[in-house]
This record gives C-alpha cells, sequence and structure tokens, in this order.
C-alpha cells in the first residue's frame, strides 16, 4: 500500500507547534524531596495536565454566556461525571522534559529562595490532535491553545512572568501586528467585543461581567533587549503594588488569583511584558487605582 494512501486513512488530526520557553518553567509533577527540612518538588517537568488545566482557564475567560459554559467546555475539553465525554482534544509532547536546575522564585530580590526549573531557550514540540470524527471542533481546540500560550503562561507563578512559551515559527514586527494576530484567535471563539486601540486591546465595557474571570484587556508594556530584565520588571512592579494596595492584585490568605496577568513575549528583536487584564464580580474599590500603578510600572501607555 502506498504510504501516502495510508497517512490517509489515519483517524487522527493533527498540529504541532514548535514552541521554546522565554522564561524559566516551573511546572512541578506529583514527585518530593526533602530540601530545608520541608517536602518540595523534586525537579521541573512538562506536565500535560497542566497545560490543560490553563486551556481550560482561557477557554472560561473568553466565554459571555455562563449558563451555556459548563456545557461547551464538557463538549470540547470533557467533564468528570460518569456519563460526560472524554476530551476531544488529545495533547502529546515530542519529548519528556525534565529538569533540576534552581531558579529563583523572586528575581527583583537579591535574596530568594528557589525551586526547580526548566531554563529560558528549552525548545520542544507540541502536537494537538483529535479524532476525526471531531474535525468540526480541530480549528477551535487548536485556536484555543494558541490563546493559552498567547495571553499568559503555564506553571508556578506564570501570573507574574514565569513560564512564558513563543511559538519558533511565528515571528511579529511590532506590537500592533502580535496584538492583531491575538484577536483574530479570540474573533474566531469568542463573542467578546474586542478592539485594538493603541497597543492594547481592549473588551466593550458594555460586556456583563459573569461569575467567572472574563477577558478585559491586553496591554503591552515597555521593550527590552534581554527577557529577564522584563521578569524582573513584572515581579517588581507586583511587588510595590502590593506595598500600597495589599491584598487588590492577588492574596494567599485568603486565596485570591490575581486579575492581573503577566508574561513576557518575543516581538521583532525585544521582549515585551504582555499584561492581560481578567475581571469578576465583587471587584475591590481601589483595584481600578492598582492596577493603574502596576500598568505604569511596567511601561503601557495608556
Amino acid at each position: 500500500m502506498d504510504i501516502k494512501e495510508l497517512i490517509g486513512r489515519t483517524s487522527l488530526l493533527s498540529s504541532s507547534l514548535e514552541c521554546r520557553t522565554i522564561t524559566p518553567l516551573l511546572m512541578h509533577g506529583g514527585d518530593k524531596e526533602k530540601r530545608r527540612d520541608k517536602e518540595q518538588p523534586a525537579s521541573s517537568q512538562l506536565r500535560i495536565p497542566s497545560i490543560k488545566g490553563v486551556i481550560r482557564y482561557w477557554f472560561r475567560a473568553l466565554e459571555t454566556d455562563l449558563e451555556t459554559m459548563y456545557k461547551r467546555e464538557v463538549e470540547l475539553f470533557g467533564g468528570s461525571s460518569d456519563n460526560a465525554l472524554k476530551s476531544r482534544l488529545i495533547l502529546t509532547f515530542d519529548k519528556q522534559v525534565v529538569s533540576k536546575k534552581l531558579e529563583k522564585v523572586l528575581p527583583h530580590r537579591s535574596k530568594s529562595f528557589s525551586t526547580y526549573s526548566i531554563s529560558p531557550d528549552t525548545s520542544f514540540t507540541l502536537h494537538i490532535k483529535a479524532y476525526k470524527k471531531n474535525e468540526e471542533y480541530f480549528e477551535e481546540l487548536l485556536t484555543y491553545v494558541k490563546l493559552s500560550l498567547y495571553l499568559g503562561g503555564f506553571g508556578q507563578r506564570s501570573r507574574r512572568g514565569f513560564g512564558s512559551i513563543e511559538f519558533v515559527d511565528e515571528t511579529f514586527s511590532t506590537p500592533e501586528t502580535w496584538l492583531q494576530n491575538v484577536q483574530s484567535l479570540i474573533q474566531k471563539v469568542s463573542a467578546l467585543p474586542v478592539s485594538l486601540k493603541s497597543e492594547q486591546l481592549i473588551v466593550n465595557k458594555k460586556t456583563t461581567v459573569i461569575g467567572h474571570p472574563q477577558l478585559q484587556a491586553v496591554h503591552i508594556g515597555k521593550a527590552h533587549k534581554v527577557a529577564n530584565d522584563v521578569l524582573q520588571n513584572i515581579n517588581q512592579a507586583s511587588h510595590d503594588v502590593a506595598k500600597k494596595f495589599e491584598g487588590i492584585l492577588g492574596s494567599h490568605d485568603p486565596r485570591y488569583a490575581s486579575p492581573i496577568i503577566g508574561s513576557v513575549k518575543k516581538i521583532g528583536k525585544e521582549f515585551y511584558p504582555i499584561v492581560t487584564e481578567v475581571k469578576a464580580k465583587n471587584e475591590n474599590p481601589r483595584y481600578n487605582d492598582a492596577k493603574m500603578v502596576f500598568l505604569e510600572k511596567v511601561g503601557v501607555q495608556l
């Protein structure tokens, strides 16, 4: 049988993304070890469940209808009930990536505790697959995977720039072209009315905020020659805002995830802070002031 004919009969649709880490990736498995009298991760490693969890998060952040959101999520990504569908999305890596390199968790400080990380400039291929019977969903699934890498990062402290990843085969010469690409992807899968304004994507303010974090804006800050400088800038900005607006842009006790998500992306030959803003109900009255200070410190021009 001709090999082309054999390939044509495969039951899987597949697309591959050549990826490279921009900042240290702190993605940990279940293995633990004793360090400093505490149980801590034994290594940093690429993990499919962690990637899928982030994709689900951004799926929800792009939804506008709470009543249909859960039905659509189960339809695309599966559910936990006995009669729920299995996920239509199949993800695999081309290789196992495991690292025991220690990285400072607070890069803006001279002294900081460390954890295992996957180093910047680590390359890997992410394979996105679906069975041919789910062909009608494949492009949508691929779009959500791409948006997850554009709008944020992965792993521990990904809201503060760690775990930022780039697509090796996709390059953008200006912040505007980068934003136009993200806007196009959002419009493929979401009813959110996003518009391009200067170096920002803004969601129409008349949109009703529903009971989960929902995308509000994507901002691009000041360019740097080195990715680590952007990482330090994001973390220093977070530290400075926390001192003035304690608990508003994230908190450990009570647990509250920051609605401001900072990541690092390469555009042209420089590295930029990307600040993705999500919003939910019960916003703190001082939130907008805290957000504006953070954006100013990372060089966003409003």
